[in-house]
């Protein structure tokens, strides 16, 4: 059996919320970041590699006019705040441990990526890494989970996908994934159990 795990909200700490708190100095500012720029085609361009990080703040200042110093700082500040989640990380390396090959498949622009990879050392227990801005799809659309399966010879119905998404769970699901929504690490061990895992 193969592990897929998703880096944001799963292996790394996400809270977009607070680093937009810290960021944009007026609530209306904050709001219009998240509920415009992050859920929508700008940022999604950016997580998959079409436009780089100048690109995104131009899109971004198109749309919404919010200053584009500010939008480069919530992209310097999400690189920080990007930090290992304790438990799924101490859970990660146990299934490695016990044998079982271990994945990463994250939506992530390339500069943000380029960070985690320098500054994180836990990737070295990973069999094998996706980040979508480095490969132009992004999940949950078909092509990159399409990608994961074929270049690590995956069998989707041998392979547990973990995500903090239910869009992109059941998108893997689709694919014959066994999928895993993530909430906290004892929860995802005990659904691991479910699906078979000897943990």
């Amino acid at each position: 059996m193969d592990i897929v795990f998703d880096a944001g909200g799963v292996l790394l700490e996400w809270k977009p919320g607070e680093i937009a708190a810290r960021v944009f100095p007026t609530i209306d500012q904050q709001q219009l970041f998240l509920e415009s720029v992050l859920p929508g085609n700008t940022w999604r361009n950016y997580d998959a590699g079409l436009v780089d990080l100048e690109g995104y703040v131009h899109q971004a200042y198109e749309e919404t006019a919010l200053d584009k110093q500010l939008l480069r700082d919530f992209v310097r500040e999400a690189k920080r705040s990007l930090v290992p989640k304790v438990q799924t990380l101490d859970l990660m390396k146990t299934l490695k441990a016990l044998g079982y090959r271990v994945f990463v498949l994250s939506n992530m622009p390339a500069d943000m990526a380029d960070y985690l990879l320098e500054y994180h050392d836990f990737w070295q227990h990973m069999d094998g890494t996706v980040f979508s801005g480095y490969v132009q799809m992004a999940k949950p659309d078909r092509e990159i989970f399409s990608y994961i399966i074929e270049t690590w010879s995956l069998e989707p119905g041998n392979t547990i996908f973990i995500d903090d998404m239910s869009y992109n769970t059941e998108a893997a699901a689709v694919m014959g994934m066994k999928t895993v929504l993530f909430h906290s690490a004892d929860e995802c061990r005990q659904q691991l159990k479910l699906h078979g895992i000897k943990i």
